[in-house]
């Protein structure tokens, strides 16, 4: 090794090493920033908030009501409280549903909405519609 690149070399070398303690620095400092939130989740019980009441017991919530009649079947799916109402906010409705359903497609799902608007002369919200029933339909086949 060539005596002239000594102290090139001590002075890369200190750099890296300074380099190493600052990253180590801003870990150990983002690892105390996100470990409060750890602590409060395991704060002894008596310190913990406590949960919310519970409703008495012949008093059912609105979510309890729902889950009902869900499992009865009497609930409507968002497709059909779309079509259901002529409003803006139905359209608004379908249309996130639709881009939930079809956000992955190349084009946004754009190709199907003009596909569908062809096929059944309609305006661009009925387009949705009919592409979300046809993907709930392969969804159950």
């Amino acid at each position: 090794m060539d005596e002239s690149n000594v102290p090139a070399l001590i002075v890369v070398c200190t750099l890296i090493f300074i380099g190493v303690v600052l990253l180590f620095q801003r870990i150990g400092q983002t690892a105390r920033r996100r470990s409060g939130s750890v602590k409060q989740s395991l704060q002894p019980e008596e310190l913990r908030p406590s949960p919310p009441p519970s409703p008495p017991p012949g008093d059912r919530t609105k979510d309890d009501r729902f889950i009902e009649r869900l499992l009865s079947g009497t609930a409507r799916r968002v497709d059909e409280v779309a079509t259901s109402s002529a409003t803006e906010p139905g359209d608004a409705v379908t249309e996130q549903t639709f881009r939930n359903m079809f956000f992955t497609t190349s084009d946004g799902g754009e190709g199907l909405i003009e596909y569908y608007m062809t096929r059944y002369q309609c305006d661009r919200t009925e387009a949705m519609r009919h592409a979300i029933r046809e993907r709930e339909r392969e969804a159950r086949d």
